[in-house]
């Protein structure tokens, strides 16, 4: 064979060998940098040097979890709750790690090999971390039963009247406090972007319903009275009216409160001070503990009538009584009748109520309404059974009819 035949075949050989080196560097080049990351790539300060694009979402998805169970405690009046980052909301952005480190390892075989080499030699350095966002509202939703009560209720001004008088002192108010849920919320998630654990939750005061400022300028005069007689009472209804008087007494409304005559006045026993008394049950005459504090309740319902006060709820006896006319009575029962109004006087009102001589004196103060009411009751059916009375009022102010005989109640009385 010729030399230079031999020539050509061993650089054909040569050839084919360095080919096949070079084509397996490359595929390994291509195969190493695409499924593995490269030196110096850090995740959250953790190497990912040689790590698959599972292991690092592996890597994420465990440092997610590890954040979601970050707590963050909220001092409040000597108690600790805590809660966890995932309870407020924390969101993550940056999660995406693998997807970014693989799409930035590609390139051309040349771009490939000098990206290996700056990797080692430190001159590609590749740093990730997350991000920790919040939105607030997410927060203000965890938290929205959780700090509702107040911490300290706040004490409003209280009133007292010497009974039979006008003359007002007045208890001063006391602010409350509660969480400042707003300002709280900013807290946590300052406190979630900076991981600090410990929050001390934020005060803010709770007013009372009535300050002191507004307590001492209230008015009191005399809206209404009424008077019933308690001259033929013996001595255990006496007994009763001037106890079930002295609870009323000092009753203090504010505007568009309704009142319940049960709720004030309280039980009607004899473990709270009440004595047998005649009383009427399911329309029958008998003895039992209370007796005679319906009178109360009565005047009460008539000195509301003449402040053209809003009734909710009144009930008439079974049957008639003595101290007012048909129509004009209110009777309650421990387990039945209440009743109830509605200061509708756009003021507060304050209820006297005493026994002064022979009469029960119920008298209604706070700002005059400049209203005077007119009621009038009539005789709307009798039988030998049956007595069935309809009660009226007219309402004038400033000389004006504002309300021309209003049917206010019917009431049924049983006769023997």
């Amino acid at each position: 064979m010729k030399r230079w035949k031999i020539v050509v075949i061993a650089m054909i050989v040569i050839a084919a060998v360095i080919g096949g080196g070079v084509y397996q560097y490359i595929s390994s080049l291509k195969e190493e940098i695409a499924n593995y990351v490269l030196p110096n790539t850090t995740f959250e300060g953790l190497a990912l040097d040689g790590k698959t694009k599972v292991e690092v979402e592996e890597m994420v998805e465990q440092k997610i979890a590890e954040y979601n169970e970050k707590t963050v405690e909220v001092q409040v009046n000597g108690e600790t709750v805590s809660y966890t980052w995932e309870q407020l909301g924390a969101q993550y952005t940056g999660t995406d790690v693998a997807d970014i480190i693989f799409s930035e390892q590609q390139g051309s075989i040349s771009e490939l090999r000098d990206m290996k080499k700056a990797a080692e030699e430190g001159e590609r350095i590749r740093e990730y971390t997350i991000t920790v966002s919040i939105a607030e509202e997410d927060i203000a939703e965890e938290l929205t039963d959780q700090y509702n009560e107040n911490i300290k209720d706040p004490t409003d001004a209280t009133i007292f009247i010497a009974t039979g008088t006008t003359d007002v002192q007045v208890t001063p108010s006391e602010d409350g406090t509660k969480v400042d849920k707003d300002k709280l919320v900013v807290l946590l998630a300052e406190a979630v972007r900076n991981e600090t654990d410990i929050v001390e939750a934020p005060l803010e005061s709770v007013s009372p319903t009535l300050s002191t400022e507004e307590a001492n300028h209230l008015t009191f005069d005399v809206v209404s009275e009424f008077r019933t007689s308690v001259a033929t009472r013996t001595e255990n209804p006496l007994h009763n009216i001037t106890l079930a008087a002295s609870k009323l007494n000092g009753a203090f409304l504010a505007p568009d409160e309704v009142y319940s005559h049960k709720g004030r006045v309280g039980y009607i026993s004899a473990e709270n001070g009440y004595k047998d008394a005649t009383v009427y049950v399911a329309g029958e005459i008998s003895e039992d503990v209370g007796g005679g504090v319906c009178q109360v309740s009565t005047t009460l319902y008539n000195a509301v009538l003449l402040a053209d006060g809003e009734i909710v709820s009144r009930t008439a006896h079974s049957r008639t009584v003595s101290y007012v006319p048909e129509g004009l009575d209110a009777t309650v029962a421990n387990y039945g009748a209440d009743f109830l109004f509605k200061n509708n006087t756009g003021s507060y009102l304050y209820v006297h109520s005493w026994v002064e001589g022979d009469e029960l004196v119920v008298r209604l103060l706070g700002v005059p309404t400049g209203k005077e009411v007119e009621l009038v009751t009539e005789t709307a059916e009798r039988t030998d059974s049956e007595l069935v009375v309809y009660t009226y009022k007219t309402v004038t102010k400033n000389g004006k009819v504002i309300t021309d005989k209003e049917k206010i109640a019917t009431s049924r009385y049983k006769l023997d």
